[in-house]
This record gives structure tokens, C-alpha cells and sequence, in this order.
């Protein structure tokens, strides 16, 4: 007997460089990558916002903002998390469920 898999609703933000903002399109391919390693399925990704950092972050003054919303098993959104945290091109990630 198969059990059917849990699938979540989750919402995410990515901070990334100006630098790496100069290239989105590379870097959103990066992030697609990431999503198909954890098996999910992007709903929307989009650019929210540019701008200037509370504190300095890799000594980076300003920073761009994406935001995404994606589909996928209950028990990857950690994977997924800790492979943004490893990727150089981001500089911060933050993954929350989208209960709304």
C-alpha cells in the first residue's frame, strides 16, 4: 500500500549581491537548480525589492530581494534551505510556509 506524500506550500526570500544581480537571469537559473534538487515546484519568482542593508554583509552595503513561492514535499524544505545557505551566490535565505 503506497502512502500519498504530503505536499506544503512555502514562501521564500533570497538576498543577493548587486554584483550577482547584474547577471538575474544566471542567478535564477541557480535558484530553479536548487528547487529541482528538492523536488519542488517553483510557482512564482520575482524581484521584489532593492535595498540598503541594515549591516554589512560580506561587505555588502546594499543588496536586491527575490521573492518566491513554491510547492513541495513536507520533508525537503529543509534540504532545499540548507542548500541555499551553502550557495555562494546567495547572500541570505529565509524559507516560511505560506499558510495563507
Amino acid at each position: 500500500m503506497m502512502t500519498e506524500q504530503r505536499v506544503g506550500t512555502y514562501e521564500v526570500m533570497f538576498l543577493i549581491s548587486q554584483a550577482e544581480a547584474a547577471d538575474l537571469t544566471a542567478v535564477i537559473e541557480h535558484i530553479d537548480n536548487l528547487f529541482a534538487r528538492a523536488g519542488a515546484e517553483c510557482l512564482a519568482l520575482a524581484k521584489w525589492d532593492e535595498r540598503r542593508l541594515a549591516y554589512e554583509i560580506d561587505k555588502q552595503k546594499r543588496g536586491v530581494y527575490l521573492l518566491g513561492y513554491f510547492k513541495c514535499p513536507t520533508d525537503k524544505p529543509g534540504s532545499f534551505e540548507r542548500d541555499c545557505h551553502l550557495s555562494e551566490h546567495l547572500l541570505r535565505v529565509i524559507v516560511t510556509k505560506a499558510d495563507h
